[in-house]
């Protein structure tokens, strides 16, 4: 899956048993989806991770629901130490997680979306981690606080992978846009909009 950006931040699965499906179809707008099967499908980083200590990551997606219920993994980073952990529930709880090795930051959105396509949107500023999830019907925020993360924590080691954690993501994954910032309130509307703009989520 080829970094847009040309920053060279590619995705790679050389397993085919691993390889999530391509369709150009049937994704929102009838755009193009990536499928994760929710069994063993997923994608590494060909190089390490871009996060240094801030970020911003956008991402578009559907889960699908998975008997019985379970969690799956949009982004996972693991250096040994340091982990970011973003995830989706059968029942779209969108979660998040930043450690960086001692102490843990992690919020939780609940949605009764479980169908439709959706833009979550992860921000780590300083020592608060802020989640959206923005779809058909539902707009919402929550921002988690810790005062003792380490705010000069690097995630930069190791690489990252798209569809696996300790769990199988089960859903089509559309677009994911990651930032090495926090970025401003009005940077994260402008691409909101735009990637409503491009996948018609609300």
């Amino acid at each position: 899956w080829g970094d847009q950006s040309n920053s060279d931040n590619n995705l790679t699965q050389e397993n085919s048993v691993n390889q999530p499906l391509r369709y150009t179809y049937d994704g929102a707008n009838d755009k193009t989806r990536i499928e994760f099967d929710g069994v063993n499908d997923y994608f590494t980083s060909t190089s390490n991770n871009l996060i240094t200590n801030e970020f911003t990551m956008f991402y578009v997606l559907n889960s699908v629901t998975k008997t019985p219920a379970d969690t799956g993994s949009i982004f996972s980073y693991n250096d040994g130490t340091r982990k970011i952990d973003i995830e989706i529930s059968s029942t779209n709880k969108f979660k998040s997680k930043v450690f960086d090795g001692t102490t843990l930051i992690s919020n939780e959105l609940n949605s009764s979306d479980t169908t439709n396509y959706f833009i979550g949107m992860v921000k780590l500023s300083g020592k608060n981690l802020r989640v959206d999830y923005d779809s058909l019907g539902n707009n919402i925020t929550a921002t988690s606080t810790d005062a003792l993360y380490d705010t000069e924590t690097s995630y930069n080691t190791s690489i990252f992978k798209i569809g696996f954690a300790s769990k199988y993501l089960k859903g089509n994954v559309q677009e994911i846009i990651i930032y090495n910032s926090a970025l401003l309130d009005y940077d994260i509307g402008q691409i909101k909009s735009y990637l409503n703009k491009k996948y018609n989520i609300y």
